[in-house]
């Protein structure tokens, strides 16, 4: 139940992240997607307008690897915390 809570959380912790990206981008409230198919177009690495479970899981474990900066394979709230941290700051200097 733990790691199902952890995983929950990351999810919606990427997802905010990427919202937070998406702001003000052209897909950005449009019916062809929205920010789902902004999102779909990230993932879809391959260009076929499909998401495999590699496509998947590999964008979602890319993101793990990034939060888990010690490396152990664990997320803990403070490794969360400044990942978020520091994707609001990457993307306030991209805007």
């Amino acid at each position: 139940m733990r790691k199902y809570l952890i995983f929950t959380a990351i999810l919606g912790i990427m997802s905010s992240t990427v919202a937070q990206a998406c702001k003000g981008d052209k897909h950005e409230g449009k019916r062809d997607g929205g920010f789902g198919g902004h999102l779909f177009e990230i993932i879809d690495t391959n260009k076929d307008n499909k998401v495999s479970l590699a496509e998947h899981n590999a964008f979602h474990s890319e993101k793990f690897a990034e939060m888990d900066t010690n490396k152990n394979s664990e997320i803990s709230l403070d490794e969360m915390a400044n990942f978020k941290k520091s994707m609001k700051e990457k993307f306030k200097k991209e805007q």
